[in-house]
């Protein structure tokens, strides 16, 4: 699969490279793409080496450093940087508080208007079957 989002990072590149209404947006978007993969990618790790994490992105070790010190500095990746070894080392994967009520706020709300769709589906074809051609 990552080597699947690497192949599709240089599609994209190469077509908005290619699109003249979006090419203006080309570095923005592979700057987000680029974060949403490296995310997704410390998920899975909690301990990358920063050379293999400069491959990856087609990056210098220095320039993927610089990278990740920006990150960490933007508070956009819990991680520290252990430069004895080279590695990224990912912070606690724990939700925090407000993305708890966030997440449990959503599933409270799909489950009720789950049950509300059910409840009304129900309704309409009791009123159906029950009296013909009535309406509500």
């Amino acid at each position: 699969p990552r080597e699947c989002a690497e192949e599709e990072l240089k599609k994209c590149e190469e077509v908005l490279e290619n699109d003249f209404f979006l090419s203006f947006y080309k570095d923005d978007f592979l700057k987000n793409a680029r974060l949403l993969y490296f995310k997704s990618f410390c998920d899975v790790h909690k301990r990358v080496d920063l050379k293999v994490l400069a491959a990856k992105f087609d990056m210098d070790p220095e320039e993927a450093e610089d990278w990740v010190v920006d990150l960490i500095q933007k508070s956009k990746l819990d991680a520290k940087i252990d430069y004895e070894k080279g590695h990224l080392v990912m912070g606690s994967h724990s939700p925090t508080i407000y993305q708890q009520v966030i997440d449990k706020s959503n599933q409270l709300l799909y489950d009720t208007s789950e049950n509300g769709s059910k409840k009304l589906k129900l309704n309409t074809s009791k009123k159906r079957v029950g009296r013909g051609a009535e309406l509500f």
